[in-house]
C-alpha cells in the first residue's frame, strides 16, 4: 500500500512467491523420501522399531545428484539427505566430505547407501512410486 504498486500486482507477486516456493520445497524433499524402492518401517507390537535410529535414517532416505554441484547450490545442500537426517546440526558446506565418508563407511559395514545420480533420475523415481501406488489403488477401486 506503502510503495505505490498497484495492488494486484503485489498480490499476483505474493501468490506466485509461494507457489514458487512450494514447488522447490516439493521437488527437493520428495524424491529423498519417497522413490520407487521406498520402504516404510512399522513398529512392532511393543511399538518397538527393528532398527537403531541411524540404520532407520539410511533405509528411509536418499541422495541426489552429489556430483552436481549446481543441485547442491540451488537446493543448499538438501540433495545429501542421508547427511542432512543423521548430521542435522552440520553446516551443509561439509556434507560432500561428509557422504564421501559415509559411503564408504556404508559399504564396509554392508549397509545399503541409497543414492541416484541426478535429479531427474530420483524425481523420475518418484515419479515410479506414484504412478506404481495409484496403479495399485486403481485396482482396488474397479
Amino acid at each position: 500500500m506503502l510503495s505505490g504498486c498497484y495492488w494486484p500486482i503485489v498480490l499476483l507477486g505474493f501468490v506466485l512467491m509461494h507457489i514458487m516456493a512450494s514447488l522447490s520445497a516439493a521437488v527437493a524433499l520428495f524424491p529423498a523420501h519417497l522413490y520407487e524402492d521406498s520402504i516404510f518401517p512399522e513398529p512392532n507390537e511393543k511399538g518397538e522399531m527393528n532398527t537403531d535410529w541411524a540404520q532407520h535414517q539410511m533405509s528411509v532416505t536418499m541422495d541426489f545428484g552429489t556430483n552436481k554441484k549446481a543441485v547442491a547450490f540451488f537446493f543448499g545442500g538438501i540433495n545429501y539427505h542421508i547427511v542432512h537426517h543423521l548430521f542435522p546440526t552440520v553446516a551443509h558446506v561439509h556434507f560432500p566430505e561428509i557422504q564421501k565418508i559415509l559411503e564408504a563407511t556404508a559399504k564396509e559395514f554392508n549397509v545399503e547407501y541409497k543414492h541416484k545420480p541426478s535429479l531427474r533420475t530420483a524425481l523420475y523415481s518418484h515419479w515410479q512410486l506414484l504412478k506404481k501406488n495409484g496403479v495399485a489403488h486403481m485396482s482396488e477401486i474397479y
